[in-house]
Order: C-alpha cells, then sequence, then structure tokens
C-alpha cells in the first residue's frame, strides 16, 4: 500500500509473517485499536468546524471499516 488509506489486513498478515510474529494476533491487536478508535471518532473532533468534523469522522469510520475487515 502506498497510503495509510490503502492498509487492509492482508497487507497486517504480510508484515506479520515478515516481522516473524503470529499474524492472528497481531490482526487481533489491530482490530482492538480500530475498535477504540471507532467507539471515540465521534468525540474527539468536536473542536472542529462542522465540514471539518463530518469529514475528519467520515474518513476514520472508513479507516476503521477497513481495519475491521476478515
Amino acid at each position: 500500500a502506498k497510503f495509510s488509506s490503502e492498509v487492509t489486513p492482508s497487507h497486517w498478515r504480510k508484515f506479520a509473517i515478515k516481522a516473524s510474529l503470529n499474524p492472528e494476533e497481531l490482526l487481533h491487536r489491530v482490530r482492538e485499536i480500530a475498535s477504540s478508535i471507532g467507539e471515540n471518532n465521534d468525540r474527539v473532533w468536536d473542536a472542529l468546524d462542522a465540514d471539518q468534523r463530518t469529514q475528519a469522522r467520515d474518513f476514520i469510520d472508513q479507516s476503521v471499516e477497513r481495519a475491521l475487515m476478515r
């Protein structure tokens, strides 16, 4: 992936193998972190203007969704 927004579970599996890590354990951790970010996505952008807030939340929601793919 050239950009962080393009990273998928497949990329995490390849990384884990190259780094001699357990792919399923790494994916489990990535999903835990993504879930936590998703759960807090609504309130962390409150200081931004409404249009920026919407854009930031949408971007994070898409990234979290991609990270949680099976």
